[in-house]
């Protein structure tokens, strides 16, 4: 078993599914951006990063907000910088092997950890497969849903895991495999209300 999350400053198996928020008391406003910037430093193959990626992007669409990939900063166009317009964040992503963790999150057995106040979310890659393995869950899907969990972290900053859905502190077993992890709605207005800041 392991946990979604450690914040550096954090899934054990449960099967809590939360219902996805939807407009109704939802703030409303326009329309939001976060673009991901990814670092791969352990070869997740492509077919498997693009499928986590759709699952990630369906996430925080439900509540939304569209994710735009990169795989560098330096694309042609795109701003290296996180500063941007208001209703965008920058923030990276990075998939990373275990001797990469931080003490801490060695000991909990994190699948992913973040700096509380920071933009780059980490992903340990071997976690996720090991519990894929362990839990006959799809790699892909959940490495989606742990990608969509910390940058979750990167937007509502100190705020304590909830009870259930996809800022659980413990993987949804079921919501996983059937796809119903999402956002609160107090959570999906506290990630909206970041976005809406002017520097980002």
């Amino acid at each position: 078993m392991g946990r979604w999350a450690h914040t550096v400053a954090a899934f054990s198996v449960i099967a809590i599914a939360c219902a996805p928020a939807d407009a109704t008391g939802m703030e409303a406003g326009p329309p939001r951006t976060i673009r991901v910037v990814v670092c791969d430093s352990v070869g997740v193959t492509p077919e498997v990063l693009a499928t986590a990626m759709l699952t990630t992007a369906r996430v925080y669409g439900q509540i939304g907000i569209d994710i735009v990939w990169r795989d560098r900063v330096d694309q042609p166009g795109r701003p290296a910088s996180p500063t941007s317009e208001s209703g965008t964040m920058t923030v990276y992503l990075r998939l990373v092997p275990l001797a990469w963790e931080p003490p801490a999150v060695t000991l909990s057995g994190a699948l992913g950890f973040t700096t509380v106040g920071g933009r780059v979310a980490s992903v340990v890659f071997e976690r996720i497969v090991d519990l894929a393995s362990n839990e006959s869950l799809s790699v892909p899907d959940l490495l989606g849903y742990v990608m969509a969990h910390e940058l979750g972290h990167l937007l509502l900053g100190s705020k304590p895991h909830a009870v259930s859905g996809i800022m659980s502190e413990t993987v949804d077993r079921r919501g996983v495999t059937q796809g119903l992890l999402w956002f609160t709605r107090d959570e999906a207005n506290a990630v909206r209300a970041k976005l809406r800041s002017p520097a980002q």
